[in-house]
Formats: C-alpha cells, structure tokens, sequence
C-alpha cells in the first residue's frame, strides 16, 4: 500500500468501509512501527484529533493482536470495527 492509498483509507475510516472497505484488508501496523518519513508525511496532512484517534485504535489493535496471537486466536472484521468505534469516544490523555 503506498502512502497516499494509505492516507485515504486512513484519513477517513469510516467513508472507507462505507465504501464497502474491509478494515482487516489494511495494514494495521502501530504508527510508531511505521518508517519515519511516513510518520512525518502522516502528520503533515491529518488533523490533530484524527492523529490521536489512529493511534488509539492502531495501539489497541496491536495490543489485542498480540495477546490474541499468544493463543492462536485472529480478529474478525466485527471485533475491528468494534476497536474502532470505541476509540470514538475515548479522551486524549492529560
């Protein structure tokens, strides 16, 4: 995925799974894990609020990957879309 495909989907998740995109079909790499050309590329273009809610919801797919790894167990699409409603609504930390 290169990075301007990247930043459509990304920009606006959730026009892309109205558009009939699937989340699991992503890269849902942790944006600290991505390289820092893109980082710096990712920052230029997003707002702020929409900065803090990617790395909500990639940290917490991350976090449960992990742990759902541990024992042979792989998200679904609902359990995605899920993580990504709920970093709707989390605040930003103080």
């Amino acid at each position: 995925m290169t990075l301007q495909e990247w930043l459509k989907a990304f920009g606006d998740l959730d026009a892309y799974m109205a558009g009939g995109g699937q989340l699991l079909d992503l890269p849902l790499t942790p944006m600290d894990e991505l390289p820092p050309a893109s980082v710096t590329a990712i920052y230029e273009q997003l707002s702020p609020d929409r900065l803090d809610r990617l790395g909500r919801f990639l940290s917490e797919v991350g976090a449960v990957t992990q742990g759902a790894n541990m024992v042979g167990y792989t998200l679904t699409e609902n359990q995605v879309r899920a993580i990504w409603a709920a970093t709707a609504h989390r605040a930003r930390p103080a």
